[in-house]
């Protein structure tokens, strides 16, 4: 070994003492630094979220290359990783350097995608999916880079909390972000309400939600079902009209409630002066005299179904604006960054997006019908019940497949977005109050579609309006194995497994969303008895099930063209099946029915209840003249049992709003003891509770929107027995 001379081993000895002191100063840095009240044990960390710096990723990506020993510095540092925040876009330069770096083509990559592909993939939420070079999907290696996927990641969540200037950096960034976010509470016990008709008084939680309506810029009501959500809003728009903080306020309701609206509001407020707009008086003859209305009255209330609602233009200057202000920020965006081409190619392919969006929406107002835009109107403030009918934004992801996500959306959704943003810009970003007792139904993205309503502000300052960032923040996206619709195969499917730093995202939430559970304050009984009636199955069924298998097997190996077969037309034949087989053209053994079943119930409960009223919940097989159907089953059933046909009723019958109120008067005085209808038509402003013993279920809904309703406030006078007729027991 060849001897080091004294010169040597004293740059040897004074590069090690430098290296002591650098770790020293650190240390005492560390030390001095303050502490954040979100430490990073707290923090559940991935690639690509907009608190962690591109600087951090970059690190590791040389991390990668150098850590096997085989590149030098010099050569590793080339490697760049860049961010777009506009697109939300990653793109690492140079990835070609990793193909001959063993750890990154055997540990962590493969030879034909190595780490720093499969680090861009997941920094992007971008699937992976590898084929061979027929241009047929490889299985094989694509389950190989998932597993190198997984591996990288455990790998980054180790490796980001090593040192202690990252450990500080992420939680520095992270603190800031949702430091900030602390609970309020508000009191409302010394409001005062002195146009409220006397004999009415709100309970202190309603009171209490007035004061955050009026104190806040935007909310959302995520009360229970029979909470007294319309009581907050009615009071809430006529504090803030008293006030002075809103002139004109705008109630967007249900059409099926329009009426019911109208009665709540005028017996809180006898003497409220109020414009209904529905849709039999929103024809095109009388339309144009309903929108001057609308703009120059003078009312305290301004009541609006959906379907009149959507009808109303926003102006074609307002959308083309709003696209030329974001297309003039991509346009800005591409001359920062002309030489990135991977960022400058998705941000060219937002801009395409954002032009046909405009597009389209213009295209889809009907301007030849109005004189005067929404924009034109001059909405203070916004109140949507029912806000979960409108969560069907559309979505942009760079994920495909991904279960309970829609990237396409809706047009009734994207107008509401565009008459939110409008009233909210219009009133230094207040003026919206969303109402729901459902407010994630579906999956969390649920709750950033709420966020982009109501806390588009925010979201835009955190760079978590992106929905990509958003969700790389609190969720993961695993590809799992699911049991599929026949039962005997199993297929993979990619869904949200995995959630984390929910804390930070409540604490978000709330800063938008009040609850409240319902309790004996509002005289609900502690508990609803709750019954399952059990069909067992029967072979006719079962046979049935093996026609949907073949079905489906001859859908998937695409032997039947899609208009003739396909696996919508399956399912809703499954659902008609389970319901009763007679809605499939099959015969249904009397001892296996569903509508028998719950002819008995309906009839027992009505014998043992005397002048009760019940209702049944059957959303298949709604009443015709000609054919088989579920409610002329249950009809016939029970007047053959002895029920008079005057005390039994379809919500199907009754057209208007004033019939239809007419009809629950009935219900309520035990004059119709049993009503029939579907969950969209009865299971929403459908107050029956004075005398309701019973509801049936006769097709279970998946949605908890639609569970529940018949507990409301003020009315409740007795237990209630729900049934559940007819679960399939396979």
């Amino acid at each position: 070994m060849e001897q080091m001379t004294l010169d040597q081993w004293r740059k040897i000895f004074n590069s090690a003492q430098k290296v002591e002191k650098i770790k020293e100063k650190k240390k005492q840095i560390c030390h001095e630094r303050p502490k954040h009240d979100i430490t990073w044990e707290e923090i559940e960390v991935s690639p690509g979220v907009p608190w962690i710096s591109k600087d951090i990723i970059t690190d590791f990506a040389r991390y990668l290359l150098l850590e096997s020993g085989e590149l030098t510095f010099s050569i590793a540092k080339r490697i760049k990783a860049n961010y777009e925040p506009i697109t939300g876009n990653w793109f690492i330069e140079r990835k070609t350097l990793a193909q001959n770096i063993v750890l990154c083509t055997v540990k962590y990559g493969l030879k034909s995608y190595n780490a720093l592909q499969i680090l861009e993939a997941t920094l992007n939420l971008r699937e992976i999916k590898l084929y061979k070079s027929d241009g047929k999907y490889d299985e094989e290696r694509t389950l190989a880079a998932l597993e190198k996927q997984r591996l990288l990641m455990e790998l980054f969540k180790k490796w980001v909390w090593e040192d202690e200037d990252r450990k500080w950096e992420i939680e520095e960034a992270y603190s800031n972000m949702f430091g900030k976010f602390k609970s309020e509470r508000f009191d409302g016990s010394e409001l005062q309400f002195p146009a409220m008709d006397s004999s009415k008084e709100l309970f202190d939680y309603q009171k209490d939600a007035v004061q955050r309506i009026i104190s806040r810029k935007n909310t959302l009501l995520a009360f229970d079902v029979g909470a007294g959500k319309t009581f907050i809003m009615i009071a809430a728009a006529m504090i803030m009209r008293q006030k002075g903080i809103s002139r004109k306020n705008m109630f967007v309701v249900p059409n099926n409630i329009v009426g019911q609206w109208s009665k709540i509001f005028k017996e809180l407020y006898p003497h409220a002066r109020l414009l209904v707009i529905e849709p039999k008086n929103f024809k095109r003859p009388v339309r144009d005299k309903a929108i001057q209305q609308m703009k120059y009255g003078d009312y305290d209330g301004i009541i609006i179904a959906y379907s009149c609602f959507e009808m109303i233009p926003i102006s074609v200057d307002y959308i083309t604006s709003v696209m030329h202000d974001k297309v003039s920020e991509i346009d800005a965006a591409i001359e920062r960054i002309k030489h990135e081409s991977g960022s400058r190619t998705a941000l060219e392919n937002e801009k395409k997006r954002i032009l046909k969006m405009s597009r389209e929406l213009i295209e889809s107002m009907d301007y030849e019908s109005f004189s005067i835009s929404f924009d034109e109107l001059e909405i203070g403030t916004l109140f949507l019940d029912e806000a979960h009918n409108y969560k069907n934004l559309p979505i942009k992801t760079k994920m495909k497949n991904i279960r309970g996500i829609n990237v396409t959306g809706s047009k009734k959704c994207e107008d509401m977005l565009q008459k939110v943003r409008y009233v909210q810009e219009s009133v230094e970003g207040r003026g919206v109050v969303f109402a729901t007792g459902t407010p994630l139904c579906n999956s969390l993205a649920d709750a950033y579609v709420l966020q982009r309503y109501l806390q588009n502000d925010v979201l835009m300052e955190m760079h978590l309006d992106v929905f990509d960032n958003w969700i790389k923040t609190f969720a993961r996206p695993e590809r799992l194995a699911e049991v599929d619709v026949d039962t005997s195969h199993y297929r993979f499917v990619t869904r949200f497994a995995k959630f984390f730093n929910l804390s930070e995202l409540s604490k978000m939430f709330s800063d938008i969303a009040v609850f409240h559970a319902m309790g004996k304050e509002a005289g609900i009984p502690d508990s609803v008895e709750y019954i399952d009636r059990i069909i067992k199955k029967n072979p006719e069924l079962m046979d049935y099930m093996l026609t949907l298998v073949e079905r489906t097997e001859n859908i998937r190996a695409g032997e039947v063209n899609c208009k003739a077969d396909n696996m919508l037309k399956v399912s809703i034949d499954g659902r008609k099946a389970a319901l009763d087989l007679r809605l499939v053209q099959r015969e249904q053994p009397v001892v296996t029915s569903k509508v028998s079943e719950c002819i008995a119930n309906v009839f027992a409960i009505y014998n043992q209840y005397k002048g009760c009223s019940q209702l049944v919940f059957c959303d298949y097989s709604t009443p015709k003249n000609d054919e088989f159907n579920v409610y002329n089953a249950i009809k016939d059933g029970l007047i053959e049992w002895g029920i008079p046909e005057t005390e039994i009723a379809f919500i199907h019958s009754y057209h208007t709003e004033k019939r239809k109120l007419a009809l629950y008067q009935k219900v309520n005085e035990g004059k119709v003891r049993v009503l029939i209808g579907s969950t969209f038509k009865l299971g929403i402003g459908a107050n029956v509770q004075e005398k309701l013993k019973a509801i049936h279920h006769l097709d279970v809904p998946w949605r908890p929107a639609d569970v529940g309703r018949i507990l409301r406030t003020f009315k409740i006078k007795k237990n209630v027995e729900v049934t559940d007729n007819g679960k399939d027991n396979f």
